[in-house]
């Protein structure tokens, strides 16, 4: 698990450098939740994919709060001005 919060931090902080929208990686663990959620064949496929890794729902809830806490951050810089 360590190494996946590692490979999740690694790649928000890749989104950011290449700016694409912080809540990106949260909004796409958020969406294979709810396919995975769904049932059906295309559910169980996802959840044998992922079986070997960390919940993705607090994966996306972690990344959210990253996101949500870079949110704030910026939002104080500007609001200083």
């Amino acid at each position: 698990q360590k190494q996946e919060f590692a490979a999740d931090d690694y790649a928000f902080d890749f989104c950011l450098q290449q700016k694409v929208d912080p809540y990106a990686m949260s909004k796409a663990l958020t969406k294979l939740v709810e396919l995975s959620n769904s049932g059906g064949e295309k559910a169980s496929r996802i959840q044998q994919m992922f079986s070997t890794h960390p919940d993705s729902e607090a994966r996306a809830a972690r990344l959210k709060e990253r996101a949500d806490k870079l949110q704030k951050e910026i939002f104080k810089l500007f609001s200083r001005k």
